[in-house]
């Protein structure tokens, strides 16, 4: 078994994440917001902390729209991602959490009426308010 090391690096990229556990980042916008705090990391480590991360259940990786095809996110162990629905939205890849009973019941319907169990990061397309009324301008 390959032992697992603990680099300086590797520490700064878990308590930043897990200090913004709300929150989604690019690798860009990671390692922006990192250099702002004084880790200056490489844009490779970064890539390969964050893969590792995501294999060992760390972070959650989701796909989004433009040019960052993901973002990362803290694996917060007390709540799932795959217990709530996400909205994501097409035009600027906004992600957002949707933990609201209704949904919930709307799975359990889904599930009992059509017997289809909804998996995986459960996410519905759409358009987000910023971009219905024009406020993001990712062109």
């Amino acid at each position: 078994m390959k032992k697992e090391y603990v680099t300086d690096n590797k520490s700064s990229v878990v308590s930043f994440f897990k200090e913004n556990e709300n929150r989604h980042f690019t690798i860009d916008g990671a390692i922006s917001e990192l250099r702002a705090d004084g880790t200056d990391i490489p844009k490779s480590s970064l890539y390969r902390i964050v893969s590792n991360l995501c294999r060992t259940g760390t972070l959650k990786r989701f796909e989004t729209a433009g040019v960052d095809s993901f973002v990362y996110q803290y694996a917060n162990f007390g709540t799932s991602c795959e217990m709530h629905f996400h909205l994501k939205c097409k035009n600027c890849g906004k992600l957002i959490h949707l933990e609201c009973e209704q949904m919930n019941e709307l799975r359990d319907h889904i599930m009992k009426e059509h017997g289809f169990l909804i998996g995986g990061d459960g996410i519905i397309n759409g358009v987000c308010s910023k971009c219905i009324n024009g406020e993001n301008n990712n062109d």
